[in-house]
């Protein structure tokens, strides 16, 4: 004789509750991200249509046409720094660029357009010289080199 228990379980549901195979779904169906927080690499796992957290956002740069600060001064140094110092060679090789980082230190946002249009030139060819230039501060840099040179040439409006 057997006797049929009846069942007290829910009936499962389609969407797993977390564990490996939640994991795994997202993995699959989700949006990977590595995002840099304090120093420190992560990588997050987010669902398709959950909305992305303003705080991830990557940081947004000031348009070229505005003056530039100090502050984007700053960090456009430290990116020409950490390529410079990326390589040992680097820095003998490339003169001018590495007359512009002292120049920036020195100088912040007035080290551009108080930099002689001949040498402006020589570090405009240097920078397009460069295979990766992804850094948004150096193509922000290699923009505003790009303007200043071409204040500089061009020629005088006569009224």
């Amino acid at each position: 004789m057997s006797m049929s228990r009846p069942s007290s379980r829910p009936p499962r549901s389609s969407k797993p509750r977390g564990g490996l195979v939640g994991f795994v779904r997202k993995l699959l169906f989700g949006h990977l991200r590595l995002v840099r927080t304090d120093g420190r690499w992560r990588l997050l796992l987010q669902d398709r249509d959950a909305p992305a957290a303003a705080q991830d956002a990557p940081p947004t740069l000031a348009p070229v046409s505005a003056p530039p600060t100090d502050a984007e001064a700053a960090a456009q140094r430290l990116a020409l720094k950490a390529l410079l110092d990326a390589n040992p060679d680097t820095r003998h090789a490339l003169p001018h660029l590495r007359y512009l980082e002292s120049a920036l230190a020195r100088q912040g946002a007035r080290a551009i357009p108080e930099t002689p249009a001949h040498v402006l030139k020589k570090i405009l060819l240097q920078l397009d010289g460069l295979n990766d230039i992804s850094h948004p501060a150096l193509l922000q840099l290699q923009e505003r080199v790009s303007i200043a040179l071409e204040r500089e040439t061009e020629p005088a409006e006569t009224p």
